[in-house]
């Protein structure tokens, strides 16, 4: 009897498996929906120009020039990230053609993966693929083909310039320029404190990702934050001494907890802001960064007050001369 249910339960797990299509890991192709065109900004069929392989962390850098566009706006190449990692997802590659759906930010495509409704046509060696045994039929494409091209407006169009692509520039030079008025405030009222914390934590930041980069001290990453322990505490501790011969002050506990606090968070952000610049799809795809960074804030309490006890035991063996 607990035989022929066995046998029952792997015969239906065999037809799920061999009837669900090939692509999608059960999100499957379905029919277009106008809550399905509302909820994407750009739809549009193009041939993949340029597709890097399939790296470490599970993304390949693409770039498409749009054949037609359905709707939204965008420029006759676009470039974006597709995460391609896992069993499910898509792998891009040359001279594919693809029908596109997408919300990208600042004209740069980032939201591909396997539940996107995004949809092989072609592959890379030209073969028509719609109509193939477990794809999309021939008769789910012509709805969605019509479905698409009754809803082009005037507003859907290839354009030579996006003034979008220019707004992450016009934020950093605004941004640059409140960091440079805030310095010029803080030496003025002669508030060493933040100007100086904010400063050394830069510097922190860039020679942290170094030994991170080069791996100058093999093994430490295995061990997480605190395989680096001794180097963040080493930075910290230096710093505190630049500071109070430069400023030609010592610190109390109160005040040497703070500066390290600057120093550290200053550190970890120049650190991930390199990170992020080198390989963006670190942050995008990674479900517990927001975690991470929540134990990165709580462990700098940890250093900052280390630190400062350990200067505050030490203060009358620093002499400074004023």
């Amino acid at each position: 009897m607990k035989k022929c249910h066995a046998n029952t339960l792997l015969f239906i797990v065999l037809i799920f498996l061999f009837t669900s299509k090939s692509f999608g890991c059960g999100c499957g192709f379905e029919r277009i929906t106008q809550e399905d065109f509302d909820r994407y900004s750009l739809i549009f069929t193009g041939k993949l120009v340029k597709a890097t392989a399939c790296d470490e962390q599970g993304s390949q850098k693409f770039t498409f020039q749009i054949e037609t566009i359905y709707k939204g706006q965008a420029t006759r190449l676009v470039s974006g990230l597709n995460n391609c990692g896992g069993g499910c997802n898509f792998l891009f590659s040359e001279g594919q053609t693809w029908l596109v759906f997408s919300n990208p930010e600042y004209g740069y495509i980032n939201d591909q993966h396997a539940c996107n409704r995004s949809v092989m046509i072609t592959s890379e060696e030209n073969e028509f693929l719609i109509g193939k045994e477990d794809y999309v039929t021939k008769q789910e494409w012509e709805f969605e083909i019509d479905f698409l091209q009754s809803r082009i407006t005037e507003d859907a169009k290839i354009v030579n310039f996006q003034f979008e692509r220019l707004i992450p520039l016009l934020k950093k030079g605004i941004a640059f320029c409140i960091v440079i008025l805030f310095f010029i405030l803080c030496f003025w009222f002669k508030q060493w404190l933040l100007p100086y914390g904010i400063l050394l934590g830069l510097i922190n930041g860039y020679f942290l990702n170094l030994v991170v980069h080069l791996d100058l001290l093999q093994g430490l990453n295995k061990f997480g934050i605190l395989g680096f322990t001794p180097i963040i505490s080493g930075l910290l501790i230096a710093s505190n001494i630049i500071y109070q011969f430069l400023v030609k002050e010592l610190l109390n506990f109160k005040k040497s907890f703070i500066l390290n606090y600057i120093i550290f968070l200053f550190m970890i952000i120049t650190h991930g802001s390199i990170m992020y610049l080198n390989r963006p799809e670190i942050l995008q795809f990674n479900a517990g960064f927001y975690d991470f960074c929540l134990t990165i804030l709580g462990t700098g309490l940890l250093f900052s007050a280390f630190v400062a006890l350990f200067f505050k035991k030490n203060r009358s063996k620093l002499k400074i001369k004023k």
